[in-house]
C-alpha cells in the first residue's frame, strides 16, 4: 500500500512550477505555510556583520531589549557577535560588535515588551513617513496585543516599505551603493501608488479627479507635513490642473524660497515644471523665488533631446521602465491609464530625484532601464488607445517630451503674464531668443499623458479647417492631402463631415498614394490611423486599412509587416467597444500573420501577440489563429 504524499511535498513541488513572484507571496503567507506543513528559513544580512537566521536573531535582539543584558549570536558564516543595548555614549539602537568589527541597528521596537514603545514607535513612522491608513490601523491592533512574531515581522516591514517616502530613502540607498531591485524600482502593490498618486476610485474622468481625489491627496500631504508633502505633491505634475490645486497658504517665504532653491538645483524635471506652473501664480507673494524659476525655464530651454545622457531622454525612459514593468505585471491594470501614467510619471520622477542627489552619471542608463519594458510599454499604450485614443506611445519621445514641457511653461506664463517680473517675462515671452519662439505646432498642443480622452478641448479655426477641406477635396494624392487634417487630429475636435470627406478621398484614389519619398509611407498611413482613432471612425479605419493591405502588398521593403500591425493597433482606436476592438485587431494581425512573412518579421509579430494577450486577456481567441500560423511557419 502506497503512503499519502505529505501535503508540505505537494506544495513545495507545485510551487516550484510557478513564477518567483507568485512563490515568494506564498512564502509570506504564514496561514498557507501552517496549513501545508511548510516553513521557511529565512535571513537577515547585516551589512558587514553578516547574514543571520532570522528567527535566531530577533529571539536575541527581544532579549536585548527586554533588559537581559548582553547577547551572543552566531553568523553563519560561524563567526559569534555579541548584542548590546545602546552604547558607551548614550546612542539609540542595537550595538553588535565581534573583535574589531563594529555594527550598529535602529533598534526593533515592535518586538519590544512594552506596547507604549511598540506603539510609539509606530506613531514615530506616522509623523516621519505618513505612514497612515486603513493597513496601518490592522497593524496597529497587533502591536496592541503583543510583540509581533519573527514570522510576521517580514509582511510588517514590507508593508512600511510601501509608502513612498521609506521608497525614496531605500532609493537613495540602492542608488548609492548600485545595487537596486524591481521592487524598489516599481512597487509590485497597487496601494503603493494610492499612497502615492490618491485614489482615483469614483473618479469619472480625468479633471474629476484632478479636482477632487487629487486635490485631496495633495491636502493630506500638506497636512501630514507641508515641506515634505509639497515634495511629494510635485510629483504629480503630469497635468498643468495639479499646481491649481496646491494650496500655498501658510507657507513662509523663506520656506517657499528653499524648496524652488532645491527645485531649481536639484529636482526632476516634471516636478520643475509643476514647480513653475506653481511659482508664477504666486510670484507676486513670494517675490523671493524668482530667480530659480529663471534658473528651471533656462534650465528646460537648454535640454537637447538627441543627448542619450540628456535629462529629457533619462525621463523618458525612466517612465518606460515603470510604465513597461507594471504593464508586464499587470500591477495597475484595472485602473483608468490617465491614473496608472499619472502614478508611473511619479514613480519615474521619483526615481530621477535620486539620481540627480547622488550626481549619477546617465550615460546609457536609458539603454538599461528600457531592456525588456520597452516592447510592454508600447502594446500596453497601444491597448490603452481604446479607451484613451488621443495619447500614442510616441509622446514620451524625448523630443516631444520637450514640447511638452516647453508648451506647458509657455502657457502657464502667458495665463500669470500681469504678475511676472520683467526678467521672467524676457526669458519666457517677450525677448529675441525667448522659449516662446519654441512654440511649434502641432507638437506643442499635443495632448499629454493625462489628456488622452477621446474629443480635443477646442474646434479649429474657419481657416484650418477651409485648408483641411480644400486638400482633401484636390485628391492630390500626395502627402499635402492629408497632412492638415493628421496634423489638427490630436489638437483640435474634428467633426464627422471632414472624417467621412477623408475616407471618400481615400476610396477616390483607388488607395493609392503618391509619397513621393518612401520614408514618407509610414508617417502618412499612421498619421491617418491616428486621426481614425482621434475621431473615433470606423469608417476611416476600414479605408485604412485598405490602404495599408495596398501599400504591403505593393512595396513590402517599404512598409513591412510589423509596421503594418503598428498602423493597424492605432486604427484599432476608432472602436471603442472592447469586442469591436477585439474584432479589428484580430482580423488586421490575422491577414498579416498568413501574408508572406520573413523570419524577424514573423517573430516579432508573435512576440508582440504573446504580450497583447498577455495584457488584455479577451484577444486570446481573436489572436489565436495568427498565433498559431506564426508558431507554426517559425517550426518548419
Amino acid at each position: 500500500m502506497k503512503r499519502p504524499i505529505p501535503p508540505a511535498v505537494i506544495a513545495r513541488d507545485a510551487l516550484g512550477q510557478f513564477p518567483e513572484s507568485v512563490r515568494q507571496a506564498a512564502f509570506k503567507d504564514t496561514d498557507f505555510l501552517r496549513s501545508m506543513g511548510l516553513s521557511v528559513s529565512s535571513t537577515a544580512t547585516l551589512g558587514e556583520a553578516g547574514t543571520f537566521p532570522i528567527g535566531t536573531l530577533y529571539d536575541t535582539l527581544g532579549r536585548v531589549i527586554s533588559g537581559s543584558g548582553d547577547q551572543q549570536i552566531s553568523a553563519e558564516d560561524g563567526s559569534v557577535w555579541t548584542a548590546s543595548a545602546g552604547g558607551s555614549e548614550g546612542e539609540e539602537g542595537i550595538r553588535l560588535w565581534s573583535g574589531e568589527k563594529r555594527y550598529r541597528i535602529p533598534e526593533p521596537w515592535f518586538i519590544h515588551p512594552s506596547p507604549d514603545v511598540r506603539l510609539a514607535g509606530l506613531d514615530r513612522l506616522g509623523r516621519e513617513a505618513n505612514v497612515a491608513g486603513p493597513e496601518i490601523a490592522t497593524w496597529r491592533e497587533m502591536l496592541t496585543r503583543g510583540p509581533l512574531n519573527y514570522e510576521i515581522i517580514q509582511r510588517f516591514q514590507d508593508e512600511i516599505a510601501l509608502f513612498p517616502v521609506n521608497n525614496a530613502e531605500a532609493l537613495q540607498r540602492g542608488v548609492s551603493r548600485g545595487e537596486l531591485s524591481n521592487s524598489t524600482l516599481v512597487p509590485e502593490e497597487a496601494r503603493y501608488y494610492h499612497r502615492l498618486a490618491g485614489d482615483p476610485a469614483g473618479s469619472a474622468s480625468v479633471l474629476e479627479y484632478l479636482k477632487v481625489a487629487c486635490r485631496q491627496h495633495i491636502g493630506s500631504l500638506l497636512n501630514w507635513n507641508r515641506m515634505q508633502g509639497l515634495h511629494l505633491a510635485l510629483l504629480l505634475s503630469s497635468h498643468p490642473e495639479v499646481a491649481k490645486g496646491i494650496d500655498l497658504k501658510g507657507f513662509e517665504a523663506g520656506e517657499v524660497s528653499q524648496l524652488y532653491g532645491w527645485l531649481a538645483a536639484h529636482g526632476d524635471r516634471l516636478s520643475q515644471v509643476g514647480g513653475f506652473e506653481l511659482g508664477v501664480r504666486h510670484v507676486d507673494r513670494f517675490p523671493n523665488i524668482e530667480p530659480h524659476l529663471a534658473e528651471i525655464a533656462a534650465r528646460i530651454s537648454q535640454d537637447n533631446p538627441d543627448n542619450t545622457a540628456g535629462r529629457l531622454y533619462v525621463s523618458a525612459h525612466l517612465f518606460i521602465f515603470v510604465e513597461g514593468s507594471l504593464a508586464r505585471r499587470g500591477t495597475l491594470r484595472s485602473f483608468p491609464p490617465f491614473w496608472r501614467r499619472q502614478a508611473s510619471f511619479a514613480q519615474a520622477s521619483l526615481i530621477e530625484r535620486q539620481l540627480v542627489a547622488q550626481n549619477v552619471a546617465t550615460e546609457d542608463i536609458g539603454e538599461w532601464l528600457n531592456a525588456g519594458r520597452g516592447q510592454y510599454f508600447y502594446l500596453q499604450t497601444m491597448t490603452d488607445m481604446r479607451r484613451e485614443p488621443r495619447w500614442i506611445p510616441d509622446f514620451i519621445e524625448p523630443h516631444q517630451l520637450r514640447h511638452e514641457f516647453v508648451g506647458r511653461i509657455v502657457a502657464a506664463a502667458r495665463e500669470n503674464a500681469e504678475k511676472l517680473p520683467e526678467a521672467i517675462r524676457t526669458l519666457i515671452l517677450d525677448g529675441e531668443k525667448a522659449l516662446a519662439a519654441h512654440i511649434t505646432f502641432p507638437q506643442s498642443y499635443n495632448p499629454g499623458p493625462m489628456e488622452g480622452v477621446s474629443s480635443a478641448p477646442q474646434q479649429p479655426p474657419d481657416e484650418i479647417l477651409a485648408e483641411i477641406r480644400k486638400n482633401l477635396e484636390s485628391a492630390a494624392g500626395d502627402i499635402t492631402t492629408f497632412a492638415a487634417l493628421v496634423n489638427c487630429s490630436l489638437v483640435f475636435t474634428i467633426g464627422p463631415e471632414m472624417v467621412s470627406l477623408a475616407a471618400k478621398t481615400i476610396r477616390d484614389l483607388k488607395y493609392l498614394l503618391n509619397t513621393g519619398k518612401t520614408e514618407s509611407v509610414f508617417p502618412v498611413l499612421s498619421g491617418l490611423a491616428m486621426v481614425a482613432a482621434a475621431t473615433r471612425s470606423p469608417e476611416l479605419a476600414r479605408e485604412v486599412r485598405v490602404l495599408v493591405r495596398a501599400a504591403y502588398r505593393r512595396s513590402p521593403e517599404v512598409i513591412d509587416a510589423t509596421n503594418a500591425m503598428r498602423i493597424g493597433l492605432l486604427a484599432a482606436a476608432a472602436h471603442e467597444s472592447q469586442s469591436e476592438w477585439q474584432e479589428f485587431v484580430g482580423e488586421w494581425v490575422t491577414e498579416i500573420a498568413f501574408s508572406d512573412l520573413p523570419d524577424e518579421c514573423a517573430r516579432q509579430i508573435l512576440s508582440h501577440i504573446g504580450i497583447l494577450v498577455q495584457i488584455e486577456p479577451g484577444l486570446g481567441s481573436a489572436l489565436g489563429r495568427a498565433q498559431a500560423a506564426l508558431q507554426a511557419y517559425l517550426a518548419r
